[in-house]
């Protein structure tokens, strides 16, 4: 063979060989890439190049520029069933970032605040059609950085955090211990755990029921200015309940906010959804033996042989009443029927099962109850009570359900000892001091929720949670648990990946600007500073420090710099103090002095609540190396008593200069003001002027009645005297004593 044919049949060789590499190379990248997401113990194990069959396909994709609120790629699809949304930002903007939220019930379209916010930050927005689980969040990831690539014609890594916070902290959490490469960071808020629901509803509605009596003095001692001391009006009783709410780690400042504390349960039949027994309905479907077993069984405390118990069997309401009326609508369809023999109820607001009785059959009925006027308005699904609904049937109203929720949490003891809030109910051996419920429905919940998360505190990715101290909601010693789990899954790494920042004066839902910050500053100040984390190693803040008092209370020292965190102190005072009292039209002056984090941060604006009804009007601020100091004076027009309040931003270089991601802080004052009085009565003017004249006008008569006044009091002196010394005079004469009306 000569050379060139052997050269010839070697590269023929070599090709054939090269080929067949190719061919196989191939494929097993295609059998790489194409390797499913598994299922391990209920929760889905997902990376960056696994395929989740269930939402591997996006369809219906639509791509469009668009201008408002600033310029941005906008592509649409769906995956599954679920709908999602990509706002990619300006190639100008982009700064290899995606910011995605997720929570069970949201829609799949972003805000515009949050489109604006994403593009001011370097990043896209990724939003999905809220379902149980991480998957669908997931997979519409995965395909937003393919998107973004192509978009920006760029191989460069993207950086994607996921957010979530209340019913969306759940499915982040899965995600933070479920995932791998699909998420870089996460930004879980006002965070739940296996034991968060629905126990903080039941503990408040059980407040309600022991201690509604008593709510407004309660509340009234914790605000400002008032006595500090919640116990001052309560019995043993009511102290023991009130200890054991706290003990469950709802926050005692959550009762300055009176309303919503124990707000949401009001008499409702049949219906328990929309108030803080809903999750009730939950507990009779997954647990239906635990109302009789409640009030039939010992060891539960409907059978407690104790003050607590005893008022608990004193509260229930077992009646039979009778339709003695109906009212038909203008088609003579069944309205509402008026019922008598309905006893004075003492607490109406719980809600109660009703029950049209048909000999031994107890057909149930939804609707209303008006205690006062006796009526039952019908509501939905009554078909079947409807057949038997007439003039003289009788009616069963029955809140014991009700009432054995209330004390759910106790009959729901896990058995992982390190939920220490249920210490209260075990015993020194870790065993639980009441029956426990075969059914745990908060792990349930979290589950379901999560993904399949077991809250292992083992995580990927870079992590900073938020929580709120008056949150009574999700009360921030879940967040306090979930660190700790954190600490020992981690060990010496946790704070190379996990910071936990508490904010004071912020709850779940942020609805009243008097006394709560608003929340969205906080959380884009965690989404930038989770991506610094991740992208350029740029180590946040310190985590805050806190303690956990003996009541299960969390609390943050007043200095801003020792006790770590974002957020700016502030000291609002009023004459030196919390609580001033004054007269209507007199000055008041207010201080106060602000101190911001160690993080960088200065403080920036400053705005005053003066009447505590949480319009904020822009102030003068006066700033410092530390901190800040502002003074302000309000008249008041007419007496009251007013909340009056102050409200600061600080402000960080992550911000880059605009006005997204301030941190807020605030502090309040009482201010009692009195009616103030003339020589002619009340004054009630207005304005500051109408008071200065009215009292110059009367000028006149103030020195006319001051006169008038001068020679009675002579002449009354000179009378006293005179008969004074007539009696001085007869018992040195004659020895008498002076008689008494001789002298009156």
């Amino acid at each position: 063979m000569s050379t060139i044919k052997l050269h010839q049949e070697r590269f023929r060789f070599l090709f054939a060989f090269s080929f067949m590499c190719t061919i196989i190379t191939r494929s097993v990248i295609a059998q790489t890439t194409a390797i499913p997401c598994i299922e391990v113990n209920g929760a889905w194990q997902i990376d960056a190049t696994c395929i989740d069959a269930l939402y591997n396909n996006v369809t219906d994709l639509k791509e469009s520029d668009e201008t408002v609120p600033v310029p941005h790629h906008h592509i649409s699809g769906k995956v599954g069933t679920s709908d999602f949304n990509i706002y990619l930002p300006s190639p100008s903007a982009w700064n290899n970032r995606l910011f995605q939220t997720t929570y069970p019930l949201q829609s799949s379209v972003a805000s515009p605040d949050q489109i604006a916010f994403a593009s001011a930050s370097g990043a896209g927005i990724v939003q999905v059609t809220g379902l149980l689980g991480y998957r669908t969040e997931a997979a519409v990831t995965k395909y937003a950085k393919k998107a973004a690539a192509k978009y920006y014609n760029s191989s460069a890594k993207i950086f994607a955090i996921l957010s979530g916070g209340s019913g969306g902290s759940y499915p982040t959490t899965g995600a933070m211990e479920n995932t791998k490469g699909v998420w870089e960071g996460y930004v879980p808020f006002i965070v739940g755990s296996p034991v968060a629901l629905p126990y903080s509803f039941f503990a408040r509605t059980y407040a309600r029921f022991v201690l509604g009596d008593k709510g407004e003095m309660i509340a009234d001692a914790i605000r400002p200015g008032g006595s500090g001391d919640p116990y001052a009006t309560l019995n043993a009783l009511e102290k023991q309940v009130f200890d054991e709410v706290l003990l469950l780690g709802v926050p005692i400042g959550g009762w300055a906010g009176l309303d919503y504390f124990l707000g949401g349960t009001r008499n409702n039949l049949g219906q328990t959804s929309g108030n803080l027994l809903g999750f009730g309905d939950n507990v009779r479907s997954l647990d239906p033996t635990y109302a009789t077993d409640f009030w039939s069984k010992e060891g539960y405390l409907g059978m407690e042989h104790s003050p607590l118990g005893e008022y608990f069997r004193q509260g229930r309401v077992m009646v039979k009443v009778t339709v003695e009326s109906l009212q038909l609508d203008s088609a003579g369809a069944l309205m509402s029927f008026t019922i008598s023999g309905l006893p004075v109820l003492s607490k109406p607001w719980i809600p109660m099962d009703c029950h049209v009785l048909n000999g031994s059959v107890a057909i149930a009925i939804q609707g209303t109850l008006n205690t006062t006027t006796s009526i039952f308005t019908l509501g939905t699904n009554n078909a079947d009570a409807l057949t038997i609904l007439k003039k003289g049937a009788i009616v069963s109203i029955d809140n014991s359900w009700s009432l054995a929720l209330m004390a759910y949490p106790r009959a729901q003891t896990p058995s992982a000892l390190d939920f220490y809030t249920y210490n209260q109910y075990r015993n020194s051996d870790g065993t639980s001091k009441y029956p426990v419920r075969p059914f745990h429905l908060g792990s349930f919940f979290s589950s379901s929720v999560s993904g399949g998360a077991v809250y292992s505190g083992n995580f990927t990715g870079k992590v900073i949670m938020i929580d709120n101290l008056l949150d009574v909601d999700a009360p921030p010693t879940h967040a306090d648990w979930y660190s700790l789990r954190a600490k020992k899954a981690l060990g010496s790494t946790y704070d190379d990946n996990f910071r936990l920042w508490y904010f004071e004066n912020a709850d779940h839902v942020g609805t009243d600007p008097a006394r709560l910050i608003p929340p969205n500053g906080v959380l884009e100040r965690a989404f930038r500073e989770v991506a610094e984390w991740v992208q350029y190693g740029i180590v946040p803040v310190r985590s805050t420090v806190y303690t956990v008092s003996t009541l299960n209370q969390i609390g943050v020292g007043s200095d801003a710099h020792s006790r770590g965190g974002i957020q700016p102190s502030v000291q609002l005072t009023v004459g030196g103090s919390d609580k001033i009292t004054v007269a209507v039209g007199q000055p008041v002056t207010f201080d106060v002095v602000s101190q911001a984090a160690s993080d960088g941060s200065s403080v920036v604006a400053v705005s005053w609540d003066f009447t505590g009804s949480g319009t904020y009007i822009a102030g003068t601020i006066v700033r410092s190396a530390n901190g800040a100091s502002a003074t302000a004076t309000h008249t008041y027009s007419a007496p009251g008593t007013y909340f009056a309040g102050v409200l600061l931003h600080a402000d960080h270089k992550v911000n880059n200069g605009d006005n997204f991601a301030q941190v807020p802080n605030l502090d309040r004052v009482r201010v009692v003001v009195t009616a103030a009085t003339t020589g002619t009565g009340t004054l009630t003017s207005t304005t500051v002027d109408e008071k200065v004249q009215t009292r110059s006008s009367s000028s006149v008569g103030w020195v006319v009645a001051t006169s008038i006044l001068m020679v009675v009091a002579v002449i009354c002196f000179i009378v006293i005297f005179l008969l004074y010394h007539r009696n001085k005079t007869l018992r040195n004469y004659t020895g008498l004593t002076p008689n008494t009306s001789e002298m009156s």
